[in-house]
């Protein structure tokens, strides 16, 4: 953990607090409140403010990875063959502000990172909470049965940020210091359970038994060992893919038996759809954020026979779409890497048990929400690959350090040697 040595000072407390304040605010506009809805210009100005105080504050420090910039780049290179030219330099400015609000919040303390993300989430979920209680014409939809949707324009929405502020008041509880901050930590999961619930969504209950089964993992790992720990990893992300894959295939059933509809509310139908478009161009796709306001969306919408759908409800298979299969392996190439980096710090400290917490909850959400394209997911996992790469990095160097001390204090005093003269 990175910790400052003028920490106790009163100007080093009052710009943490600034800082947390700042990553807060960042997570809360990055979760699109209905307030942005079709309105990207007003989101990136938003996003913009919050990105240069984040870089003011970070002092310009950004912390990031190759498979970030690779990410970014070839997003940007996308526009010369995008579909639709407008919204994908407005998409693409986003993306940008989002990864830049993410390295320089990665250059923060990890207290302060942590505090920031719980902030923001369990805020967002109190603000849902009475913008449903005190304004049910907004907060709640009808549609679905009274089903809260809060601050944001669907439920699925706030869903998403329900299971990012279970995830993180999980780890809160796990590395409670004391029984007060247990307690809010203990507060804070159960507002964003009750939220999670009042979505009446069938996948938000699957987030929320996900999430919490993640948190087992840390915890088996340590107690396991070395030998334990290097064979769990692997097998935990075969035992979260075989879980998706056999979870797409069983919901349509599931959805059935208890009156809802076999195609997973159209998704299986529109994933069929998507695959089918992405076929045409499988190496380079329609563009970031070419492809749902513009020509493609029309005709996927024309076929699928529901004019609202935006996104392919699947946040790989948006990935697929959007940026081809070059796009997807420098996605997949990077989730990767991010896991094993956070499962391993994870296994040797609770302190960073939020980190593949919060990623296990997007990645599963990504398979049947669009997380990977949206500006929350982008935002989450673009931290915790620095993140968990920055704190990677420092834990190789410091037996170096420790181990150049240890030389240095019981190397032999160099001493001038002289002849002894001839009596």
């Amino acid at each position: 953990m990175r910790v400052s040595p003028s920490a106790s000072t009163p100007q080093h407390r009052e710009s943490s607090k600034f800082q947390t304040l700042l990553v807060a605010l960042a997570f809360l506009i990055a979760s699109s409140p209905i307030v942005f809805r079709d309105r990207p210009d007003a989101f990136n100005l938003a996003m913009g403010l919050i990105t240069g105080l984040l870089l003011i504050s970070a002092r310009l420090r950004l912390r990031t990875t190759a498979g970030l910039v690779l990410f970014g780049a070839w997003a940007v290179l996308s526009l010369t063959w995008s579909y639709d030219l407008a919204t994908s330099r407005d998409e693409i400015v986003a993306l940008l502000l989002i990864l830049a609000a993410a390295a320089a919040a990665a250059s923060f303390e990890h207290r302060t990172i942590i505090r920031g993300l719980l902030f923001g989430s369990v805020g967002a979920v109190l603000a849902s909470w009475a913008t449903g209680l005190l304004i049910p014409s907004q907060g709640r939809s009808i549609a679905f049965g009274g089903a809260l949707v809060g601050i944001y324009a669907h439920r699925n929405f706030l869903a998403s940020v329900s299971a990012v502020a279970l995830a993180l008041s999980l780890a809160a509880i796990l590395n409670a210091s004391s029984p007060k901050s247990r307690r809010r930590a203990l507060m804070a999961f159960f507002l964003a359970g009750t939220a999670s619930v009042a979505t009446l969504s069938g996948s938000a209950g699957v987030l929320t038994v996900v999430v919490v089964g993640l948190s087992l993992l840390p915890w088996i790992g340590r107690k396991m060992g070395p030998v334990g720990r290097v064979a769990i990893l692997p097998l935990g992300i075969i035992v979260v893919i075989t879980s998706g894959i056999l979870l797409v295939q069983s919901l349509p059933q599931i959805s059935a038996s208890v009156g809802r509809s076999a195609t997973l509310t159209g998704r299986t139908d529109i994933w069929a759809i998507v695959l089918n478009v992405w076929s045409e161009r499988p190496f380079t796709g329609y563009g970031w954020g070419g492809v749902w306001r513009g020509q493609i969306g029309d005709w996927v919408r024309a076929i699928f026979g529901f004019d609202t759908a935006l996104s392919a409800h699947n946040g790989y298979l948006d990935v697929l779409l959007q940026l081809g299969i070059v796009g997807a392996s420098i996605v997949a190439l990077l989730l990767l890497g991010s896991i094993i980096r956070s499962c391993r710090l994870a296994f040797s400290d609770l302190q960073y048990v939020w980190l593949p917490l919060v990623l296990g909850a997007v990645l599963v959400n990504s398979f049947s929400e669009s997380q990977l394209t949206r500006p929350i997911g982008i935002f989450l996992i673009a931290l915790v690959a620095a993140i968990s790469r920055v704190e990677i990095r420092a834990r190789r160097k410091a037996p170096l350090v420790k181990m150049a001390a240890v030389r240095g204090s019981t190397a032999m005093p160099r001493t001038r040697m002289t002849r002894a003269r001839p009596r």
